[in-house]
């Protein structure tokens, strides 16, 4: 079925699947009524806390044909990919030889039980920080996520995974896009400072992933209008994040825009550069000290999988701060195919190791542990 490959890669942009029972097997017993879980219903696997229910159909697409793509999804198939063992050998057939691994679908965000919920959030960082005492920690990072809907949510959140491990360990921190809305209202905050004086003086990079549940919910056929507008959250959170001054306040933040495409760039550089001239007075931007295309280059990193970079955007953005991701297991992927898509488009990138490769490694402080 598979072929050997060539072309060695690290993916910027994949996704964790928890093992069938690994709520259940962590909460209190009190809890375990509610607690999440994933269920079969005639044939077709879920996840539910009870109240909501998600077919993991959309979280494990990858390797099934355009044809066969259907809101389905076998226990069986889920099981192999939450497997991190026979997935590190599904990836030895595919070329990758490590992965970021992100959240799966915005799960724990779903749970309505806000108890069950921040212990949840609890259980899956505490995972991943004593992941990187695993043997498999060479072919996987699980990157953190910070839990809270307040400031001082998030302030305790990340105060605890600093307490439990060194910055170096953590490689990275997930953070949801409607918890920098959050954090962006509350500016003269005090946990607010914290939350990025801590990240910005750990070098620990923010990643941003795309979010379906931001866009507009009348969509027709949501789930394609859905995955062709992920650059909508992406050009938002730009926006108010440089017109804000948030870049001069934090001047060595680094934020990763995951799976939200290339081309966004694009536009937000021409439109913004000459419309934040033409109303600074108007507006009040003069208090802006950093120009946006310095922005660009020192903070901003992006990764792509179907959507490849143009010449523009290399230029705009800079070889450094450009990441290929598989978005393995989700339907975006190429996986078994993903050597024959990067073959493929090889010959057009004079940097092309460093997108596949030491961009990755440079970004989430690899070099320790592969």
């Amino acid at each position: 079925m598979y072929k050997k490959q060539k072309i060695k890669y690290i993916s910027a942009d994949s996704h964790f699947c928890e093992p069938e029972n690994f709520y259940l097997d962590r909460l209190p017993k009190k809890y375990l009524e509610e607690a999440p879980r994933f269920i079969e219903i005639k044939k077709n696997y879920f996840w539910t806390d009870s109240f909501s229910l998600i077919p993991m159909s959309a979280s494990i697409g990858a390797g099934t044909s355009n044809k066969d793509l259907k809101f389905r999804c076998s226990r069986e198939k889920y099981l192999e990919f939450s497997d991190l063992n026979k997935r590190a050998q599904m990836q030895n057939m595919d070329g990758a030889t490590h992965e970021i691994l992100l959240p799966n679908l915005g799960l724990l965000w779903r749970i309505k039980n806000k108890n069950i919920k921040k212990l949840c959030f609890q259980i899956y960082n505490d995972y991943a920080i004593e992941f990187e005492k695993d043997k498999l920690s060479k072919r996987f990072t699980i990157l953190p996520i910070i839990y809270g809907s307040s400031s001082k949510e998030m302030q305790v959140s990340l105060n605890s995974m600093l307490k439990k491990t060194q910055a170096k360990n953590l490689h990275g921190i997930v953070l949801d896009i409607g918890q920098i809305w959050i954090l962006q209202k509350d500016k003269k905050c005090k946990y607010r400072k914290f939350i990025f004086r801590e990240i910005e003086k750990n070098k620990l990079p923010i990643i941003l992933h795309a979010n379906g549940t931001t866009l507009n919910n009348s969509f027709t056929r949501p789930y394609t209008a859905k995955h062709s507008l992920f650059c909508v959250n992406a050009m938002n959170i730009m926006v108010e994040l440089y017109l804000s001054g948030f870049f001069d306040e934090f001047k060595k933040i680094n934020i990763t825009f995951s799976e939200m495409g290339l081309s966004w760039l694009n536009q937000i550089y021409y439109k913004l550069s000459y419309y934040k001239e033409r109303f600074k007075h108007l507006d009040n931007l003069t208090h802006l000290r950093r120009d946006f295309k310095d922005v660009l280059k020192q903070n901003i990193f992006c990764t792509f999988t179907t959507e490849l970079p143009d010449l523009q955007t290399l230029k705009i953005l800079g070889d450094k701060n450009l990441m290929f991701g598989s978005d393995f297991p989700h339907n975006e992927s190429f996986f078994p195919n993903t050597n024959f898509f990067l073959k493929k488009i090889k010959k057009n990138y004079k940097n092309f190791n460093n997108y596949i490769s030491k961009n990755t490694i440079e970004n989430y402080n690899l070099k320790s542990k592969l």
